[in-house]
């Protein structure tokens, strides 16, 4: 993810790739996104303890103007459980669907450290990525908490139990402090 986000922006758009075009990053979008999820969730009891995300969705709302000056880098910008692969110990082997790669916030891809990496070994990521700042970090856990409930509700649609069960795991790991 270093390199990926290392990647000279000027050189990705001459290789054909746009900024985001489709509101990744559009916090008031998300937060009502997520809402919505939320609703959906408790609707259907697949998740009942509602404070703490609201507590993390009260947490960037100072973020909404400042988004859009953030500095920008190449990202994945849809790296959430579904798209890593992972090996029998959880260790992970590789990334795929690279169908939404763009332009846009580096905090979009951060996400999966919230929702796929355990709370006590995030800084031995941060420690290899580089340091992110709180702004980012709080919007990285954010993204997490809306893609695991997006993929909560899916899972729960499509009747994919073992997908309903690791999206409660990624909303578990992205609570954690």
């Amino acid at each position: 993810m270093r390199e990926l986000h290392r990647f000279p922006v000027e050189k990705a758009r001459s290789l054909g790739v746009s900024d985001d075009t489709h509101g990744r990053t559009d916090l008031a979008k998300r937060l009502n996104q997520l809402a919505e999820r939320l609703g959906e969730a408790r609707q259907h009891r697949l998740w009942l303890e509602d404070t703490p995300v609201h507590a993390v969705m009260e947490s960037i709302r100072t973020d909404i103007g400042m988004i859009g000056s953030r500095t920008k880098t190449l990202v994945h910008g849809d790296l959430h459980i579904r798209n890593v692969l992972a090996d029998e110990r959880g260790v992970l082997t590789g990334v795929i669907d690279w169908g939404d790669v763009h332009i846009g916030d580096p905090a979009l891809d951060l996400s999966i450290v919230y929702s796929y990496i355990p709370a006590e070994a995030r800084e031995s990521f941060f420690a290899l990525y580089g340091e992110a700042d709180d702004t980012s970090r709080r919007l990285a856990r954010f993204f997490a908490l809306f893609a695991a409930f997006v993929l909560l509700v899916y899972g729960h649609d499509l009747g994919d139990d073992a997908l309903v069960e690791a999206a409660r795991h990624s909303i578990e790991n992205a609570l954690q402090q």
